[in-house]
């Protein structure tokens, strides 16, 4: 199987934060305080994808082939706690990337077109911080590869394509 070169992919230009200071100082507020309600969520969600923020998801890299080839698709899974069977794809918004500490995933930007995307209500106060999910998956050719990142060089990378 041919090896992907995330590296190499083009970095995508971004506008200067000026441009859009309204939208910057809402997820800033997202960041900090989440919203309650998942009618606000959905709004924040299409104000960000009518300024070309798209959602990101990050893929471990032994599944980031797979993934830009077939697309991510649902597996139902049962709550070990509750019962209740789930299944849920998630990303995020107007914020950073999941990326556990000491490891480097794959960063991928999705194009939201034909994707249905719902907030994540989550935390000991059910808000929604910028957590998505991807209600009917997410096909192959909506994968944008931006490269494979730890948090640092991620920080490095929104430097480099925001300024």
């Amino acid at each position: 199987m041919e090896r992907l070169d995330f590296f190499n992919a083009p970095v995508p230009k971004k506008e200067s934060l000026e441009n859009h200071l309204d939208i910057y100082s809402e997820i800033n507020l997202v960041q900090r305080e989440g919203l309650e309600d998942a009618d606000e969520a959905r709004e924040f969600i299409a104000e960000c994808l009518k300024n070309n923020i798209n959602p990101i998801i990050t893929i471990p890299e032994e599944f980031a082939e797979e993934v830009m080839k077939y697309g991510i698709h649902f597996v139902p899974k049962q709550d070990i706690k509750t019962g209740r069977k789930f299944s849920f794809i998630a990303g995020t918004i107007g914020i950073g990337p999941y990326l556990p500490e000491g490891q480097s995933r794959y960063i991928m930007e999705i194009d939201p077109k034909n994707i249905q995307i719902e907030p994540r209500i989550t935390g000991k106060q059910r808000r929604f911080y910028g957590v998505v999910g991807f209600v009917g998956g997410v096909p192959a050719e909506s994968f944008k590869p931006l490269g494979k990142f730890s948090q640092i060089e991620w920080d490095e990378y929104k430097k480099r394509t925001l300024n």
